[in-house]
């Protein structure tokens, strides 16, 4: 046998030669039979057209018009079915060849059904996100408390309230961004932010929940204080953690209102002990010098 044969026979794809004259099929490869289930002697000999082997006839007369067009075809999608009826779809290429003189045409087909099948489940599983994503943020458009939701990659959510408390416009502002872009780089620990974010997530990821308070920065470079909760859900399938956050501003205002006048009234406690002490060691003076005169007249 030739090279060529060689390399026809023991092809990963599946190969065929049909004759240019009449599309008569001249020879197959053993991929070609097991891909499609036929034996040789009911392919070799016949046409395409007589085997029906093509789902779809127009698909066999547009790819004829494209090799005849341009002189050959390259990675084409088409379907085809094997003899037990499944349909397959293969991306097949044909090219011109010479044999003893006469003109033949070589096609390679390799079976891409399992792909598109894969492809279809992303694509199904891609909008079936796509709808929960919408759902989600539906139902986190209408809530007044700032919720953030991210995956591996950043950001992919941000409610309006949550846009309104940091002072971004748009989602574009917070999509593909971490929490540390929305925080001053160190917080009042002395933690970095950085840090701090990789640490709370790795322990929400590893007991599904988080609690803490937090310093966040808004655009305009203000610092709020924040208390965080973090819970590991799933959307569309996929793991990614949800945060909900507590804007503390008016409670820390509330407190330190409250302990100002606690200082305050401790000071104004003092003052009066002040008094007190002051009046009585003055009072208590002049008593002490009339007793004593009195005691000298005895």
């Amino acid at each position: 046998a030739s090279v060529f044969e060689q390399a026809f026979q023991r092809s990963p794809a599946m190969q065929s030669v049909v004759r240019a004259s009449d599309s008569m099929i001249v020879e197959v490869n053993e991929t070609f039979l097991a891909t499609l289930g036929f034996q040789r002697d009911e392919i070799v000999g016949t046409s395409a057209q007589k085997i029906g082997f093509w789902v779809e006839p127009q698909q066999l007369v547009d790819y004829q018009k494209e090799f005849a067009d341009f002189g050959h075809v390259a990675g084409r999608e088409v379907l085809l079915r094997t003899k037990t009826g499944a349909v397959l779809t293969v991306l097949l290429s044909s090219h011109p060849v010479e044999i003893d003189g006469e003109t033949h045409i070589l096609s390679a087909g390799v079976d891409i059904s399992e792909r598109k099948r894969a492809e279809e489940r992303l694509h199904e599983s891609q909008a079936r996100l796509r709808e929960n994503e919408a759902q989600l943020r539906s139902l986190y458009d209408g809530i007044s408390t700032p919720v953030i939701v991210q995956d591996e990659t950043g950001l992919i959510l941000a409610n309006p309230a949550a846009l309104r408390l940091f002072g971004g416009s748009q989602q574009a502002d917070f999509i593909g961004k971490g929490p540390q872009d929305f925080s001053p780089p160190v917080q009042p620990d002395g933690t970095p932010s950085a840090f701090a974010v990789q640490r709370n997530f790795e322990r929400v990821i590893a007991e599904g929940y988080a609690r803490f308070e937090w310093v966040g920065r808004k655009s305009d470079g203000t610092l709020i204080p924040l208390d965080v909760t973090l819970t590991r859900i799933q959307l569309g399938g996929r793991p990614v953690i949800q945060s909900v956050i507590i804007d503390l501003t008016e409670r820390k205002r509330a407190e330190e209102e409250q302990q100002r006048r606690l200082e305050q009234e401790r000071e104004l406690h003092q003052l009066k002990s002040n008094f007190v002490s002051l009046v009585s060691h003055e009072f208590r003076t002049p008593l002490e010098v009339i007793m004593s005169s009195v005691d000298n007249l005895d």
